[in-house]
């Protein structure tokens, strides 16, 4: 009889990357890369055209997949 093992299960149903969305903060022309505003922290993600400042966009692998339109949005802590 073959074992279930739950933990393997619950991994397969989870993905590798991890997307987020994030604000841009800084725009660097010359290495065609901008700085993002997720939470607390500043990261630097590959750009794409017609980025702003205060713009916000879908970030996956350290690379935005597009700009979001401005909808509202809210951060939402479960206890």
């Amino acid at each position: 009889m073959a074992t279930v093992n739950i933990t393997k299960q619950f991994k397969s149903l989870l993905t590798e990357t991890v997307k987020f969305r994030a604000e841009v903060v800084m725009i660097d022309q010359n290495l065609n890369r901008v700085k993002v505003k997720w939470g607390d922290h500043n990261i630097w993600v590959t750009a794409i055209s017609s980025l702003t400042i205060g713009d916000f966009v879908l970030v996956e692998d350290n690379t935005i997949l597009n700009k979001l339109p401005l909808l509202p949005y809210y951060n939402v802590e479960v206890f």
